[in-house]
């Protein structure tokens, strides 16, 4: 008798920024994730464009799954400027929607990167929760202040070219923060050297 083929489910992970678009194939196998292939583009901040280069990345980790399996499940991975109260804000709902729709894909959820990179940060340490500042590249800077493991503020600002003052108008816009964590994470775009000795 023919030995009965396991039935593998595979979902993409699609982390969107305003000027990056980034993209995972995964397999979740005993309750476990495997990361299959990723892959990532740069766009001019146009929402065509960011569709555009999601579909190329997109066919490009498919590149890692057996043939004939398209990714139609879809977690996306979202700034804190699209979230407003928990929800995708109503700016950029239609955008989200339209791109699911454009390119075939079912979401069955989201989450907020900076959320995203707490709890992988709690999960590395061994469940320890972490005091932070999270700090995003890009055209605009997301600085997010992280206290034991809880995310208490957040900002977005345009990048001026000057990182350090950019990073000091940002945290002084945070309300009652007395203190601030010795820790900044520094991540996404530009070289990441550069930016963590600025």
């Amino acid at each position: 008798l023919a030995k009965e083929e396991k039935k593998r489910n595979f979902f993409l992970a699609l982390e969107i920024t305003p000027n990056i678009i980034k993209a995972a194939a995964c397999e979740i196998e005993s309750e476990k994730i495997g990361i299959l292939g990723t892959a990532s583009s740069e766009y001019d901040g146009l929402w065509e464009n960011a569709i555009i280069a999601a579909d190329k990345i997109i066919a490009k980790v498919e590149e890692n799954l057996p043939s004939k399996i398209n990714l139609e499940k879809v977690i996306l991975g979202l700034p804190e400027e699209f979230i407003k109260e928990g929800k995708i804000g109503e700016e950029y709902l239609p955008k989200v929607k339209e791109l699911c729709q454009k390119l075939l894909l079912t979401p069955l959820g989201f989450v907020e990167i900076p959320l995203a990179i707490v709890n992988f940060l709690k999960k590395q340490e061994g469940g320890t929760p972490e005091s932070l500042v999270l700090l995003r590249l890009g055209p605009k800077l997301e600085v997010t202040l992280v206290r034991v493991g809880k995310i208490t503020n957040n900002t977005t600002i345009l990048s001026s070219g000057n990182l350090a003052t950019d990073l000091e108008i940002a945290l002084q816009s945070f309300t009652g923060v007395e203190v601030l964590p010795s820790k900044i994470l520094v991540f996404d775009g530009g070289n990441l050297e550069t930016a963590k000795q600025e």
